[in-house]
């Protein structure tokens, strides 16, 4: 079985989430809002999670 990690980052607000997403993140990485399908939340995102996904891996409506 392949082990999976984790990497959680905080922010002081959505704006500074927005930022970092557009200074950071390659074209083939996007950053999304968090929903019950991503396993890192166990089906239950807390309000205000994100979640780094190859591009296109979830609506677009979802990418910060």
């Amino acid at each position: 079985m392949s082990k999976t990690f984790s990497l959680v980052v905080n922010f002081a607000s959505r704006d500074e989430v927005e930022n970092f997403a557009k200074m950071f993140l390659s074209s083939d990485v996007s950053l999304y809002e968090a929903d019950a399908l991503d396993p890192e939340y166990s089906g239950r995102p807390c309000a205000n999670s994100f979640v780094l996904r190859r591009t296109g891996h979830k609506p677009d409506s979802m990418k910060v």
